[in-house]
C-alpha cells in the first residue's frame, strides 16, 4: 500500500471527607487536611452504593474539544449499559480554529481562551460555593485545590473502600496516590502523561554514550554537561530543540516547589534564584544550545503552517519527548501514515532512551490528561461514582479513540497499546483523519462539522492548496480492509518492548504538580515579557513575588 505522508500536530491542547450531608461539611481537621477515612463514614457510602445505579447527574467540563468528545462516548456506552441513567454535559470552551493545508491539519485555541479559563474558575467558584454545580467536574482547569479544603470535592478514598467492586491494583497505584493532596484524594486521574529524554546517538561517542546511560534520572543541568563536549564538535546540532519560553517551562517544573508551595500558600520569586533561572535559559540560547524563540506574527494571524511542525532534519542532541510519542516512535505502520508530533523532535533516526528529568529532590513527575472530581453537594455520588469508574474502566479506556495519554487501568493499557499497533483501534478513527472517509469531520460531528451542542469552528485553508483527493481516501480504505485484530510476530516484539519501557517508567512516577491555571497564567506573562526584552529578570522576578503571593493571600 502507498504510504501517506500526513503529519497531524494538535496543539489541544495537548483524585476522611465528604460523605457530608449536602451542608458543605467536609471531614477535613483544623489545618484543611483530610482525615483518614472511619468506618462509619464507609458504611455511609456502602449504603449509598447499595441503592443502585439509577437516577440523573451533570459532568461539567472545560475543554469542548477532546475531553467532551471522550465523555460524549461514555455516555453513550454508560446508558446503553444502565438503562435507567442519564448524564447531562455542560463544556464551556469554545471550538478552536481548525486550518488545514491538505496534508496538515492544525488546531489552536482563540486568543481570549485565558479569560475563559478565568470566567470558568469564576462560574465554579460561585456555583459550588452556593451549594450547587455539576455532579461530576473534570479536572481540566479548576483549582481542585481550593474545593478540597473548602469540603466541595469528594474524598475519593471513602468511595474506593466502600465500593466492594473496586480494587485499587487493577490501577497504577502510584498515579493515583501522587494526586493526593492533603492525605485526601479528590481527583482521579483516568489517563496520565510524562516526558522521558533521548538523545541521538550518532551525535555521541561510545564512552559518551555509555556515560549517559551510566544513570536514567537528570536534570537539564546534568544533560547540558554530558553534552557539551558533543555540541563543541557537532558542527550545527542544538543541545535541545526547544525555544526559550519552553526551555524555561521545563526548567521551572523541574523545581517548581522551590517558587510556588500551594499547600503553604507561600510565593518565592525574590530570593535571586528565579531571575538566576531566566538569565540561564537566555545564556542558553545565546550559546545556541537552543532553538531560537517563535514569533507570532504582528498582524495577530495564525504562525505558518510549518510553525507546528516538526523539521526532519535539524538535529538536537537530547529531546524532552511525551510518553505519547514513543510507541510511533516504535510502531509505525499501524497509523496509515498519520502521526502526531510536537516541536523539538527533530531527526529521530537515532535516538535512544535516556530516562527521566528529575527535580533536585528526586522528584519525577507526570500530568494527568483528565481526572474527575465528584461535587460534595451532589444528590446523586453514587451515580457519580459510578459514572467515574466507569470513566478509568477498561471497557471505556479500549473503545474510545478521544482520550490522550496512558489508560491509568493496568488491563486498558495493554488492550489499548495492542489495538494500537495492530491498528484495530483506529477503525473508529478514519473519520477524524484529514482527508479520511468523513473528510476529516471529528466522530460524531454534525455535517457541517460541528460536534453536538457545539459552535461552528472555523476552517481555513492556505491559499492554493488542493483538499485531500480520491486517491489518498482509497489509499485509508484500503488499510482500514487489511487491519487484523491479531499481531505478528514483529508487531508482539513491539508491544512487548513497548510496555516494558512504559512500565519501567511509570513506575518512577512519585510526583504530581499541584498548580492553578490563573498563577499559570501570570507567570506566562511575566516570563514572556522577559524574553520579548520589555522587563529585565529582577524586574519579572518582583512583579510574580507580588502578583502570585497576592494571589495566594486571597
Amino acid at each position: 500500500m502507498k504510504r501517506l505522508v500526513s503529519i497531524i500536530s494538535a496543539v489541544l491542547l495537548l483524585l476522611s471527607a465528604a460523605s457530608c450531608a449536602g451542608d458543605g461539611e467536609s471531614a477535613a481537621n483544623g489545618n484543611g487536611t483530610a482525615n483518614a477515612p472511619t468506618q462509619e463514614d464507609i458504611e455511609a457510602i456502602k449504603r449509598e452504593l447499595a441503592g443502585g445505579i439509577a437516577g440523573e447527574i451533570t459532568v461539567s467540563c472545560y475543554d469542548s474539544v477532546m475531553t467532551r468528545g471522550f465523555l460524549e462516548d461514555a455516555v453513550a456506552l454508560f446508558e446503553e449499559k444502565y438503562p435507567g441513567t442519564k448524564i447531562n454535559l455542560e463544556s464551556y470552551s469554545e471550538m478552536p480554529e481548525i486550518r488545514t493545508d491538505g496534508q496538515t491539519t492544525a488546531i489552536r485555541m482563540t486568543d481570549d481562551d485565558s479569560q475563559k479559563k478565568e470566567e470558568y474558575i469564576t462560574e465554579t467558584n460561585t456555583r459550588l460555593m452556593g451549594g450547587r454545580g455539576a455532579d461530576v467536574f473534570a479536572v481540566d482547569v479548576l483549582p481542585f485545590y481550593k474545593y478540597a479544603e473548602a469540603g466541595q470535592f469528594e474524598n475519593l478514598r471513602v468511595y474506593m473502600g466502600a465500593d466492594e467492586g473496586f480494587d485499587i491494583a487493577d490501577y497504577r497505584q502510584n498515579i493515583i496516590e501522587a494526586s493526593a493532596y492533603k492525605n485526601g484524594l479528590y481527583i482521579f486521574p483516568i489517563a496520565y502523561s510524562f516526558n522521558y529524554i533521548a538523545f541521538d546517538g550518532s551525535l555521541f561517542g561510545e564512552e559518551e554514550q555509555a556515560l549517559i546511560l551510566a544513570d536514567d534520572e537528570y536534570t537539564f543541568q546534568e544533560l547540558i554537561g554530558l553534552g557539551l563536549a558533543a555540541f563543541d564538535r557537532s558542527g550545527g546540532a542544538r543541545m535541545f530543540g526547544l525555544p526559550p519560553n519552553r526551555m524555561f517551562a521545563s526548567m521551572f517544573e523541574q523545581d517548581y516547589g522551590r517558587y510556588v508551595d500551594i499547600e503553604k500558600r507561600t510565593a518565592n520569586f525574590n530570593d535571586g534564584q528565579f531571575a538566576e533561572l531566566l538569565k540561564t535559559v537566555m545564556e542558553y540560547s545565546e550559546n545556541g544550545y537552543i532553538s531560537e524563540a517563535v514569533r507570532r506574527p504582528t498582524d495577530g494571524s495564525m504562525p505558518s503552517m510549518n510553525g507546528f511542525v516538526r523539521t526532519e532534519n535539524e538535529q538536537y542532541l537530547f529531546k524532552s519527548k511525551s510518553i505519547m510519542q514513543l510507541l510511533q516512535t516504535m510502531n509505525t505502520t499501524a497509523t496509515f501514515g498519520v502521526r502526531m508530533y510536537s516541536s523539538g523532535t527533530g531527526n529521530e533516526d537515532n535516538d535512544e532512551i535516556a530516562g527521566f528529568i528529575t527535580g533536585s529532590g528526586g522528584e519525577k513527575k507526570y500530568e494527568f490528561t483528565q481526572a474527575y472530581a465528584i461535587n460534595s453537594n451532589s444528590g446523586n455520588k453514587a451515580l457519580a461514582w459510578e459514572f467515574v469508574k466507569f470513566l478509568a474502566g477498561e471497557e471505556m479506556q479500549t473503545s474510545s479513540m478521544r482520550i490522550m495519554g496512558l489508560p491509568v487501568n493496568r488491563k486498558a493499557l495493554e488492550e489499548r497499546t495492542k489495538q494500537q499497533i495492530t491498528g484495530e483501534l483506529f477503525l473508529n478513527a478514519a473519520p477524524m483523519m484529514p482527508g479520511g472517509p468523513g473528510g476529516g469531520m471529528p466522530v460524531g460531528a454534525q455535517p457541517d462539522g460541528r460536534t453536538e451542542g457545539q459552535s461552528r469552528p472555523q476552517q481555513k485553508s492556505e491559499p492554493g492548496v488542493k483538499e485531500p483527493d480520491d486517491e489518498r481516501q482509497r489509499d485509508i480504505q484500503e488499510f482500514l480492509d487489511g487491519i487484523s485484530s491479531e499481531m505478528d510476530a514483529e508487531q508482539q516484539a513491539v508491544y512487548d518492548e513497548y510496555l516494558r519501557i512504559v512500565n519501567t517508567l511509570s513506575n518512577k512516577v512519585n510526583t504530581y504538580l499541584v498548580k492553578d491555571t490563573i498563577i499559570e497564567n501570570i507567570i506566562d506573562t511575566e516570563v514572556n515579557a522577559f524574553f520579548e526584552g520589555t522587563k529585565t529578570a529582577d524586574e519579572a522576578a518582583a512583579a510574580l513575588q507580588n502578583k502570585v503571593q497576592l494571589y495566594l493571600d486571597e
